[in-house]
């Protein structure tokens, strides 16, 4: 009967160390991008549009993206939209799809910030590495934009991309032509820990 007994706990316990996990969240958050949104701020379309910003990712450690959240507003009837990351070449240009967020549908007469969430597995973002911070909607009855600045450097370091909606944005961008004014766009991060994955008992 001991015997017995002493086998299923260390049974319970080969269970508990082969299913834990590698990758583990902290509760801090924090923003990578720019969420302030100024009333001079202009307005851009987005309708069969993937317009990007250019963001460096200068933390010392990886981050989990898990939501992103763009100032849009519309007028008329409602519209698809999504919210995507591409990583950048040293020329600026987007790259590859790092992740997509979840589509949307904004109701006519919305005015202000609208968060999407990504969903597992989460997008990674490296230091060091950048990358273009994407937006994207479907051409409707009515008027759909995002607002934008100018980019106080002069840099036109940001993307446009004519391109009809589908929903589903390509796994590498081509074609798209950059230029200076910045999208009201960020991306909400938690810091990511890695700790040795304790399968080998």
């Amino acid at each position: 009967m001991e015997k017995k007994t002493m086998i299923k706990k260390m049974f319970c316990v080969c269970c508990m160390v082969l299913f834990v996990s590698p990758v583990v969240f902290t509760n801090a958050g924090f923003i990578v991008g720019r969420k302030t949104h100024y009333d001079n701020d202009g307005a851009t379309s987005i309708e069969d549009i993937i317009r990007g910003t250019y963001v460096v990712y200068d933390k010392s450690f990886t981050a989990i993206a898990k939501n992103m959240s763009a100032y849009v507003g519309v007028i008329g009837y409602s519209h698809k939209m999504r919210l995507a990351i591409y990583d950048s070449d040293s020329m600026h240009y987007a790259g590859n799809l790092v992740g997509m967020t979840e589509e949307r549908v904004i109701s006519g007469g919305f005015l202000g910030w609208a968060r999407f969430n990504f969903s597992y597995p989460y997008p990674q973002l490296h230091p060091g590495c950048s990358y273009q911070f994407c937006i994207w909607a479907n051409a409707s009855v009515g008027y759909f934009f995002v607002y934008d600045y100018m980019a106080t450097t002069g840099d036109n370091f940001d993307i446009i991309l004519p391109l009809n909606y589908t929903g589903v944005y390509p796994c590498v961008l081509s074609g798209e032509s950059l230029y200076e004014n910045r999208i009201d766009v960020y991306c909400s991060c938690v810091r990511m820990y890695e700790r040795d994955c304790l399968m080998s008992i």
